[in-house]
């Protein structure tokens, strides 16, 4: 395992690949809190150290699931202790991201941020079969983990709490709608057992329903998607939008 790592930034590579020397040159530490953590406290796994044990317990006692056992791979055949780490970690981060002063909304890295909570939210609802607003109920348990070094979790936890309780509503407002949308496709497909490529691509870019849903609904009616049209679908319309966005950018330059 990589303890420490060493970054030496020396230089600058413009759009014609030239390295350029940097006026200031500067080394970046990479030591990882959690990796140093792990080996102080003999561990094999960052999901086992007091750094995430107490809020792998909490997502327990929440949600009444089988104690994380950590898992991995193989080993973890149902990807429960997996759900545990991404919600262990997501949870961290959006309390400590948020509590910093950044909200989920809909474009740049806050909509990066939203994408994580509602990643998290979905997992209690397809892999905890618990309420996605539980969510929020993890962020005292960052704050005891977290609070002593980093005091804004303390002072701002009941604003991390209502961020996430609120976009999450928002979400459960989208998946409801999924769901209605999906069970009306069902019965068009007049039992049908495959799911049109087309289908899942129309729930998933035009209404917002997660991939991992779809899938979800899919199995508990025993369909199976077409997820290599889909695929296929989605990559035509990046291309399309990369398109648009170099065709957009090069008439900026041509202009300026």
């Amino acid at each position: 395992m990589e303890l420490w790592n060493l970054v030496f930034m020396q230089f600058n590579k413009t759009r014609r690949g030239i390295l350029e020397p940097l006026q200031k040159k500067h080394v970046d530490t990479g030591m990882g809190l959690e990796r140093l953590v792990a080996v102080l406290q003999g561990k094999t796994s960052n999901y086992d150290t007091d750094l995430f044990a107490p809020l792998l317990q909490r997502i327990h006692e929440l949600t009444n699931a089988p104690p994380y056992r950590s898992k991995f791979g193989q080993d973890d055949h149902e990807g429960l202790n997996t759900a545990y780490r991404i919600l262990a970690d997501h949870a961290r981060m959006l309390t400590v991201a948020i509590a910093d002063g950044m909200l989920p909304q809909e474009r740049g890295a806050p909509f990066v941020l939203r994408k994580i909570l509602r990643r998290a939210a979905l997992l209690f609802e397809t892999k905890f079969h618990a309420d996605p607003l539980l969510l929020a109920q993890l962020v005292p348990a960052v704050r005891e983990i977290l609070g002593e070094a980093y005091p804004e979790v303390f002072a701002h936890e009941a604003k991390v709490q209502a961020s996430i309780v609120e976009d999450v509503e928002k979400y459960k407002r989208t998946l409801e709608t999924g769901r209605k949308a999906f069970r009306d496709i069902c019965r068009k497909l007049e039992n049908k057992m495959a799911l049109p490529a087309e289908r899942v691509f129309d729930l998933y870019a035009n209404m917002g329903v997660p991939e991992e849903l779809i899938l979800s609904m899919a199995k508990e009616r025993n369909m199976r998607c077409d997820l290599k049209g889909f695929y296929e679908l989605l990559e035509g319309e990046r291309a399309k939008s990369r398109a648009g966005l170099a065709a957009t950018k090069a008439a900026a330059e041509s202009a300026a």
